[in-house]
């Protein structure tokens, strides 16, 4: 299937490809594939007839990303679950890099172990199921960007599942909010996905308008469809 018809839509997918993914189905109206790193099993088709005999074909999952109405369908007939969350894609579609600028007295600086437990205290405020060292490490490893004022983390922005997902974990102090430091640290992370090749994307939750206003404020393009979460 050609996944170039919505670059937006399948930016996750793409960014699989280009990663470590196995295809465990394709014909010209269905893909279904799995990122090795994450273990998510992403799935898209252009009809009912293909949505259904495609997902015949999964065997199991932990995590079923859906991209279309028809997925969701026979993704419900066959296992009985409905999607949990649902999101947009936001895409950076330009290949120009950010010329990233800073308030006097902050400086960038990849976040290292030093700094875990005030990333785990941050980021468990807006994701508390994936505020832990394992999965922060793999961010760590990968290259989570700190914006710093002296030595003080005054915060962050990575990728997910080790730079095999999207871009996110955006986090700031609230002392140091309304500096600019959130758009900052996203042009900062686009730069850094530009430069190891992969598509920078990001996945906002459908009710966050304030991160939605944010994408549109650093100049990436949302899409116009979502992609649906199941969880088994």
């Amino acid at each position: 299937m050609n996944l170039d018809i919505d670059k937006i839509l399948y930016a996750d997918m793409q960014n699989a490809l280009r990663h470590q993914a196995v295809i465990l189905y394709e014909d010209e109206r269905s893909l279904l594939l799995q990122d090795i790193s994450s273990g998510l099993t992403y799935c898209t088709a252009l009809d009912a007839e293909a949505a259904a005999n495609m997902i015949g074909h999964i065997k199991d999952f932990d995590i079923l990303v859906s991209h279309d109405e028809y997925c969701n369908q026979a993704i419900q007939q066959r296992f009985h679950i409905t999607y949990e969350n649902c999101c947009y894609h936001c895409v950076y579609i330009g290949h120009k890099r950010f010329f990233v600028d800073l308030p006097a007295g902050f400086h960038f600086a990849f976040v290292d172990e030093r700094y875990m437990e005030d990333v785990i205290a941050l980021y468990r405020k807006e994701m508390p199921e994936l505020a832990n060292a394992a999965y922060m490490r793999k961010a760590m490893d990968y290259g989570l960007i700190g914006v710093f004022h002296g030595d003080e983390l005054a915060g962050f922005m990575g990728v997910h599942e080790g730079g095999s997902g999207s871009m996110g974990m955006l986090e700031v102090k609230s002392c140091y909010k309304r500096k600019g430091l959130g758009s900052a640290l996203e042009k900062a992370v686009i730069n850094m996905q530009l430069e190891r090749g992969k598509i920078p994307y990001g996945e906002i939750f459908i009710d966050n308008t304030a991160s939605l206003k944010l994408q549109e404020h650093v100049g990436l393009t949302i899409g116009d469809r979502l992609t649906y979460w199941f969880y088994k």
